[in-house]
């Protein structure tokens, strides 16, 4: 999976009708909630990253989830 990839994945994990951009402040998004975590725990688990339910809660940008899979993406 790649970083456009992944963005996409995330967005539609958070319903999102807009695209998700890497400098997406996540407090902006209504639907980043503990259940949208959960969710995104599991996009991790899907591509070998082992993080924890509060590292993805102090995301601030979608940067910083990106940051949080940073060796498992590819550059694409």
């Amino acid at each position: 999976m790649n970083r456009a990839e992944f963005l996409k994945e995330a967005a539609d994990l958070l319903d999102l009708t807009e695209p998700l951009t890497a400098d997406q402040v996540l407090a902006d998004i209504t639907e980043f909630d503990s259940l949208a975590v959960l969710n995104l725990l599991g996009l991790y688990d899907s591509i070998g990253v082992d993080t924890t339910p509060e590292v993805v809660s102090e995301a601030i940008t979608a940067a910083d989830l990106l940051a949080i899979a940073d060796g498992a993406l590819s550059d694409g």
